[in-house]
């Protein structure tokens, strides 16, 4: 008795152990819009209504690239501390931004101004670090204790990958009225105060204020990114932001939607913040299409009658399912088969009729 009880307990204990691990547990997901890894579960997100267009990307990047072929001219000072391609160790690179280029392997302006291309992925990962921004500035992404990541790498902007490939981000917030990206990246990004910074620190890499950095100028002009993308969205209740994304490696994504777009856009919440999880959207009407409760003037509304003229009751009207059908049949056929067997009584004991 003792062993079947063992036995039996021993079953259970696996049954339930198995039940618990078969449990499913809350997986990080994809921002389902952009598809970029928010690395949470989308019960622990928030939703922010943004207005953008992937196609701005490519405004930005021809501005990237007009920005590397002036500053090929003006060649300033530019040094870099990298693994030089098909190295194995740091160098240092240098002291102009054309040395640099030519250690790359890029000898001419128009080499060097066609290394970079135009990442369609990069510029999905750009918008939707613009939306985040908009939550949390700077270089970190909003993040709460459900991070599916280790904990130093739930902020990590590198986090906001699609296809595994992700990017270190420029980012930047628009102040009053509209800019666009081209306006950004030439006159903000690659302006006057950094490009001073940049001179004014011997071409060394610098963030050391608001007036005084150029770390947004280096990376445009590093020629270690060889590809970008660029983004800009507009946030409900918060303003515009912008991001630019760069990497040495590719996402492989090949195409976005084009157009103006209207989106709830998802990013991790924060400690502090009760999360939206998905906001079930409310679809609009379309304005030329009326409801169809109410009939054209012109037309009276059929189930109304004229006073001359009153509907009479139809009662085929109560069938309405294919199960209504199919009772009305079997009452049908008892009162068919009840005739045929007072038929055949009535023929073999006529008596039995007679009143």
């Amino acid at each position: 008795m003792r062993s079947k009880f063992r036995t039996s307990l021993i079953a259970a204990t696996t049954a339930a152990a198995m039940t618990l691990s078969m449990a499913p547990a809350a997986h990080a997901a994809k921002e389902p819009t952009t598809g970029v890894e928010l690395n949470h579960p989308l019960t622990q997100t928030i939703g922010h209504r943004a207005m953008f267009d992937y196609a701005d990307g490519e405004q930005g990047f021809q501005a990237m690239r007009d920005l590397r072929a002036s500053m090929w001219d003006k060649n300033p000072p530019f040094k870099l501390r990298w693994i030089r391609p098909g190295g194995n160790r740091l160098e240092d690179f240098g002291p102009r931004l054309q040395d640099v280029a030519r250690a790359f392997g890029y000898n001419t302006k128009e080499k060097y101004v066609n290394a970079v291309k135009y990442d369609h992925g990069l510029s999905i990962i750009a918008v939707q670090r613009s939306v985040e921004a908009s939550a949390k500035w700077g270089h970190e992404r909003p993040y709460n204790n459900t991070c599916t990541l280790p904990a130093k790498q739930c902020a990590d902007e590198h986090s906001a990958t699609i296809n595994g490939v992700g990017a270190m981000q420029n980012i930047y917030r628009i102040r009053g009225g509209s800019q666009s990206m081209r306006n950004i990246v030439l006159n903000n990004w690659g302006g006057t105060k950094e490009y001073d910074s940049l001179v004014r620190h011997n071409g060394n890499w610098y963030a050391g204020g608001k007036d005084d950095q150029n770390g947004h100028l280096f990376q445009l002009l590093n020629p270690v990114n060889t590809y970008m993308g660029f983004g800009v969205a507009q946030v409900d209740g918060t303003g515009t932001y912008a991001a630019n994304s760069l990497n040495d490696k590719p996402t492989g994504v090949k195409s976005y939607p084009r157009g103006l777009q209207s989106k709830t856009i998802y990013r991790a919440a924060m400690p502090h913040e009760r999360p939206t999880g998905i906001i079930k959207e409310q679809p609009k009407p379309a304005p030329s299409n009326p409801s169809p409760s109410k009939p054209a003037p012109n037309k009276p509304a059929p189930n109304k009658p004229t006073p001359n003229n009153p509907t009479q009751p139809n009662p085929w009207d109560s069938i309405k399912t294919p199960e209504d059908l199919k009772a009305v049949g079997y009452v049908v056929l008892v009162i068919f088969v009840l005739g045929l067997i007072a038929t055949l009584l009535e023929k073999i004991a006529p008596d039995v009729f007679k009143f």
